[in-house]
């Protein structure tokens, strides 16, 4: 999957790879040009490269996971509000007597 900047005119998204290679940003995406008829190929980085090239410009949406570089990025006015999108949820799994301690 190219991670290149391809997006419809109007509606411009850079995204960490993360999401984009999970398949999340993709099936958004799908969902928003089902609903709207606009393709939107979304631009991939790390969430350093993400937010470098929002800076930038060019870009209406930028999808990070990086609390405190995220209200930066805010706070230097280079974004006008930051929303909650997805979370992660850790689980281990094992035997109920614990034998490698991670209680």
């Amino acid at each position: 999957m190219s991670h290149e900047h391809t997006a419809a005119p109007g509606f411009s998204l850079a995204s960490t790879i993360g999401p984009i290679d999970a398949s999340v940003v993709p099936a958004l995406l799908a969902a928003y040009a089902a609903q709207t008829g606009v393709n939107v190929a979304p631009t991939g980085a790390g969430t350093n490269k993400t937010l470098e090239l929002a800076r930038g410009g060019g870009f209406d949406v930028v999808i990070v996971h990086a609390l405190a570089l995220e209200e930066r990025f805010i706070a230097e006015g280079f974004g006008l509000s930051r929303h909650e999108l997805m979370a992660n949820d850790l689980v281990i799994v094992g035997p109920a007597d614990d034998p490698a301690g991670v209680r």
